[in-house]
């Protein structure tokens, strides 16, 4: 069932050439990060996490790992990847390798499972006859394209992270799952749906709107017409309760309430950060699109909209996510894969795009939303092949797509070089975000650790004097830092001032 499918005359095919291909191919794009260094939030969760230093498996060990989420004593959060954090601590301590070998094995089983998960969405009764030929070129085009997009390198290489990808590769299994129930018709595989739904919850909380996505396919791929039937009904009702009860269990009673308090610690409001999210949902579009290493970093300038008119782009990015949400439901028929990505897209951003209390951007929120992006660009291509039958046009769209991956891997190689070090991280993003104050922060932290403290304090005072729109935290973090450098260079008294 995994390791051979069957085309339309019935003989099965190997599927195991393509996972030689790519875990190569993966492997050549990311076998210079495994030893890359430890950063930033990785830490909080790793580093000074001692409920995560496992020395023993004992079941009271093993068990403090599961409520280690830094911040949050005593609460459930994230209990599986704190668990694989665990794991690899007590193998390998602090040695940087194993962890980036198990981000490397994740990406890998996540573009395999999206690949089946291709698969199976062209055979649906959506697409009964229109791809039989086909489907396994665009199935494997299109997970080849997702895998070696330099896009998905932070969700990769940035260790912490395991958190966005882990989570996302349980939430392809539960699809791969459902997909399987619905087209076997066998029940069994509904278990496989909720055991995989709860390990990606508990990998990351971004995962609770799975019931919505699998409703979304149950439309799309399985129903003639979008229309609330009995059957539409009752997945949705399951949908919303299993959002209300997760949000729930991983929220606590304060929940809703928490929603709005911590806003207080931000440079923006919720207001500003709903009027921003459009902005920042169409350049994550056009990162998938344009993924140049010279645009991607851990740091981004964002401009807040502080009104639908100011950035004047803000109106007109809001009309444009309104159209990209209402359009599908109108071309669905004739465009299945287009409407599916981007529902799919905008419905996975819903969570971390919206008015919770989040950091405005991060590249990593693209490595689930972004899983079938391609498939509709796999589709067209192969259109495109089909058109011009001709040797000569086919041996040229080959190579251009050929071409296409090379550099498309080669560009994510080059991303991650620049995560080899603290030092090259965060002069990147202070390149190509010198606004920032946390870039300056950062940089300036990284410098003190190393001793040079003269260039540290220099960065501190940077950040403070450019930036009004620093917050408190990081303006207390600036001061404190400019302490130290004095404090380390032997002048006490500014020491104290700055103290």
């Amino acid at each position: 069932m995994f390791y051979f499918e069957k085309n339309i005359s019935g003989k099965k095919i190997s599927s195991v050439p393509l996972y030689v291909f790519l875990y190569f191919l993966i492997l050549a794009c990311y076998h210079n990060t495994f030893q890359a260094e430890w950063h930033f939030d990785d830490f909080p969760n790793i580093i000074f996490n001692d409920p995560l230093h496992l020395t023993d498996l004992s079941n009271d060990s093993l068990k403090q790992t599961f409520f280690a989420y830094p911040g949050e004593a005593g609460k459930l959060l994230r209990p599986v990847s704190n668990f694989s954090f665990a794991l690899n601590w007590f193998f390998g301590q602090d040695r940087v390798f194993g962890y980036h070998l198990v981000n490397f094995t994740i990406h890998f089983f996540a573009s395999i499972f999206l690949y089946h998960t291709c698969l199976l969405l062209l055979s649906s009764p959506t697409f009964e006859t229109r791809y039989q030929n086909s489907k396994f070129f665009i199935a494997a085009l299109a997970a080849v394209l997702w895998a070696v997009n330099p896009i998905q390198t932070q969700a990769v290489t940035y260790i912490v992270q395991r958190m966005a990808s882990l989570a996302a590769l349980f939430f392809i299994i539960s699809i791969w799952f459902y997909l399987n129930a619905r087209l076997r018709q066998k029940n069994i595989f509904y278990f496989g749906v909720l055991v995989a739904f709860l390990l990606a919850i508990g990998s990351k909380e971004n995962t609770v709107v799975l019931p919505a996505s699998l409703l979304l396919i149950e439309l799309i791929f399985f129903q003639k017409k979008i229309r609330i039937n009995k059957q539409i009904l009752v997945v949705l009702t399951t949908a919303i309760g299993l959002i209300l009860l997760f949000t729930f269990i991983l929220g606590g009673r304060d929940f809703f309430n928490n929603i709005f308090q911590p806003y207080q610690n931000r440079t923006f409001t919720m207001w500003e950060r709903l009027l921003t999210q459009p902005r920042i949902l169409i350049f994550y579009i056009s990162l998938l699109f344009y993924p140049s290493p010279l645009r991607l970093s851990i740091e981004h300038d964002v401009l807040l909209s502080t009104s639908l008119f100011f950035p004047h782009i803000t109106f007109p990015a809001i009309l444009i996510i309104i159209i990209l949400f209402i359009a599908p439901f109108f071309l669905y028929k004739r465009f299945p894969l287009f409407s599916f990505a981007i529902l799919f897209f905008l419905l996975n951003h819903s969570v971390e795009s919206s008015i919770l209390n989040l950091e405005l951007i991060f590249e990593h929120r693209n490595y689930l939303p972004s899983f079938f992006f391609f498939l509709p660009v796999a589709a067209t291509i192969h259109a495109g092949i089909k058109k011009y039958p001709k040797k000569s046009m086919a041996i040229t769209m080959y190579s251009g797509t050929a071409g296409l991956i090379i550099l498309l891997s080669f560009a994510t190689f080059l991303r991650n070089t620049v995560w080899l070090t603290d030092t090259e991280l965060w002069m990147d993003a202070l390149n190509k975000a010198p606004q920032s104050s946390r870039a300056y922060i950062n940089l300036a932290a990284h410098l003190q650790d190393r001793g040079n403290n003269r260039k540290s304090f220099e960065l501190f005072q940077i950040s403070l004097n450019n930036f009004s729109q620093s917050s408190w935290i990081d303006r207390v973090r600036a001061y404190n830092g400019m302490a130290y450098s004095m404090m380390h260079i032997g002048n006490y008294d500014q020491s104290s001032f700055f103290f």
